[in-house]
Formats: structure tokens, C-alpha cells, sequence
């Protein structure tokens, strides 16, 4: 099953998998720690990494008036994302002054997450679940 899922860079004192059910605040804490820290990296460098583990994206830019999710509303560049097919996961980059700070995904599986948070040191919001995933 496809969901939708939040990716910042994960922090030295991310905790290890915590879930909604041990700790809602501890689990918003983490996520709202590592964001507001150290960027993914550059747009290109972050849309080439994802290239490499996505060969079918196509990469698209276009003026957006306000982020797809309210975590990100500080961001003030959303313009980058994937399009494709039907079947192609969907990410979206949020930066400022060129650098990524959060990933959001969708139309991609759970499953599909690790490798991409392994290349780029993520930490991973399953906005479901509320649960965060490590690579």
C-alpha cells in the first residue's frame, strides 16, 4: 500500500523507532528537532541522489503559493517535484536558499523508504502511522 511520508535529515539524538502509540510528543519532538537542524543538502545534489535510486523520475519545477503540508509551511521553496506515471512515486522538495530541509513522498512504499534514507542520512515520517522510520 502507497502512503504519504515526511523526510528530514536525521539528527545524532533521533530516537530509535518510536511509534505514536509510545509517545506522540516524543515522536513530533524528534521530527520538529531534525528539521529545524542540519539540511539534506543541495537541490541538485538531493534530486541527483534520488535520481540514482529512481532512474524513471522526471523532475519538474513550477511555482507553488504554499506548502503541501502545514510541518512546512516555514519553507519558502516548494517548486520542485517528480511527475510521471501512474505507478511512479511522487517527491517533493522543500528548501530554502537552495538547500533541501524536508522530502515529502507519495504513491511510494514503505518498503522503498530505506534505501532512500540510507543514501541521504533520513529520518522518515510515516504520516499514517505517525511513526518514524530509520534506514
Amino acid at each position: 500500500m502507497s502512503y504519504d511520508y515526511l523526510m528530514v535529515k536525521a539528527s545524532a539524538q533521533a530516537p530509535a523507532n518510536p511509534t505514536a502509540d509510545a509517545d506522540l510528543e516524543a515522536v513530533m519532538l524528534a521530527f520538529a528537532d531534525a528539521f529545524s537542524g542540519e539540511p539534506i543538502g543541495t537541490l541538485d545534489a538531493v534530486k541527483a541522489s534520488l535520481q540514482q535510486l529512481f532512474p524513471t523520475l522526471r523532475w519538474h519545477q513550477q511555482r507553488i503559493e504554499m506548502a503541501p503540508h502545514a510541518l512546512a509551511a516555514g519553507l519558502g521553496d516548494w517548486s520542485w517535484s517528480t511527475v510521471g506515471g501512474a505507478d511512479a512515486p511522487v517527491f517533493s522538495l522543500g528548501a530554502d536558499d537552495g538547500q533541501v530541509r524536508m522530502i515529502a513522498a507519495s504513491r511510494v512504499e514503505r518498503s522503498e523508504l530505506g534505501p532512500v534514507a540510507r543514501a541521504l542520512g533520513l529520518m522518515v515520517l510515516d504520516e499514517q502511522t505517525l511513526e518514524i522510520l530509520t534506514g
